[in-house]
């Protein structure tokens, strides 16, 4: 027994200079009784990630929430802090608020704590906290432009949102890097300090926050904001940004999923739109056709017959749950700040309401357009049945996608529910006033 207490007292100077963490965190919890008693029911999944239910028994006021993680978790003053998130997630009865892990200053990235509330009071958490050494280094090695170096190296772009590749670096307009706290992905259980870019590439089209370790410039993690089909990876040196075969030529002619990009129609030959059509509600025949998808076989789809273009009046546009959904024609056209890409997109045609494979399976993929069409129906009714909302914003906004996008510059947005879908086979799906953000 005298044995086991001089154990005790000598793990206990350890036990309290320890740094705080989820396992301590629990330690604490478990001290204070069962779940029966306390009302907490603590769940480790990781040494970084936990769970906690509360039950009747412990009435946490959603006001107190943040004070009695801070005191859970035993914070240290000088150095931990939680910052709370200005977007508050409601569901009706129930609320969801946002917690930021910082330490000394520096925000940890992911380390998060997600509050749901009902009635004002605590029903749960996810955490998500990192833990930091007393002595953790919070002053960088590596320059701001050094590790911007390593990240355009990293992303291997010919064209950037901000400038081609010989000038990424230097350009006065280059992107800034933040300082973060970061997981090390190749060392279990460490964090590191890091450089935090978003990096959004014209040529190959894609866009991504990178991170580059700020003591040693290793690349840490990719988080793509672009979404591309087979193509997203999170680490890996030189395997950012990678879109497969597609292959360009000039500045006036390009090859696109095995295709040369179309020549700028005319007005006789497309129906032109303008940019302020974008949510105006239109009156849509609304004809049922059957479309061969790409991936989901034969469907029936919904579409106009006022295309303006002889012979093949039907059109990718029709009206589904108050709703008007269209998919059009980018034309896979290069980037260029003096046109209107807007205005530039036509419509996908046909003869007869049929939209064969025979027909659109072709090199372009152009039976990718069937797909969407359809998958926007489905869409509209998830929003319609499932969350009783008239579209994405309740208001009967026009879902529009975009098919053969071959490169799109960051800041050109307009508002409403957009796709893009990349010629170079690969996928983003975004809506309302950010085309970029998930």
């Amino acid at each position: 027994m005298r044995n086991i207490t001089i154990a005790l007292l000598l793990l206990l100077p350890v036990v309290l200079l320890a740094q705080p963490s989820l396992t301590r965190m629990q330690l604490k919890l478990q001290m204070q009784g069962p779940v029966s008693q306390t009302g907490i029911d603590f769940k480790m999944i990781s040494a970084s990630q936990a769970g906690i239910l509360f039950t009747g028994t412990l009435n946490l006021p959603e006001t107190q929430a943040r004070q009695w993680v801070e005191e859970q978790l035993e914070i240290r003053n000088d150095a931990d802090a939680f910052r709370p998130d200005n977007n508050v997630a409601n569901t009706g009865s129930m609320e969801v608020k946002k917690l930021h892990q910082y330490y000394k200053g520096i925000k940890v990235e992911h380390g998060v704590v997600n509050m749901t509330s009902k009635a004002g009071k605590i029903v749960m958490m996810q955490l998500e906290f990192y833990s930091i050494g007393n002595n953790f280094n919070i002053r960088p090695s590596l320059t701001e432009n050094e590790a911007l170096q390593k990240a355009v190296a990293f992303t291997g772009a010919e064209k950037y949102d901000w400038a081609d590749a010989a000038d990424a670096v230097s350009a006065a307009n280059a992107p800034h890097g933040e300082l973060v706290i970061i997981k090390d992905y190749e060392t279990e259980g460490a964090v590191c300090l890091a450089y935090k870019f978003e990096i959004y590439a014209l040529y190959p089209s894609g866009g991504a926050y990178v991170y580059v370790n700020a003591w040693d410039g290793r690349i840490l993690l990719n988080d793509p904001q672009i979404k591309h089909i087979g193509n997203n990876t999170t680490r890996g040196e030189g395997q950012v940004l990678q879109h497969g075969n597609e292959k360009k030529t000039d500045a006036n002619q390009k090859e696109y999923s095995g295709t040369s990009q179309p020549e700028p129609a005319t007005v006789t030959e497309i129906n032109l739109r303008k940019a302020a059509e974008e949510n105006t509600s239109v009156s849509y025949a609304n004809i049922q056709g059957s479309a061969a998808t790409k991936f989901n076989g034969t469907q029936f789809i919904y579409t106009d017959n006022n295309s303006g273009v002889a012979g093949k009046p039907y059109r990718l546009r029709g009206s589904r749950n108050n709703m008007n959904i269209e998919t059009y024609n980018f034309q896979g056209f290069q980037y260029n700040n003096a046109i209107d890409y807007y205005v530039q997109a036509i419509d996908f045609v046909d003869n007869d309401n049929t939209w064969t494979a025979a027909e659109f399976n072709n090199p372009a993929w152009d039976d990718a357009a069937l797909g969407v069409q359809f998958s926007m129906q489905i869409v509209s009714d998830y929003w319609k049945l499932v969350h009783g909302r008239n579209s994405w914003d309740n208001a009967n906004a026009t879902i529009k996608s975009y098919v053969h996008v071959y490169e799109l510059k960051k800041s050109f947005q307009q508002p409403g529910c957009i796709q893009f879908f990349f010629s170079e086979k690969c996928i983003l799906v975004q809506g309302q006033d950010d085309l970029w953000r998930r």
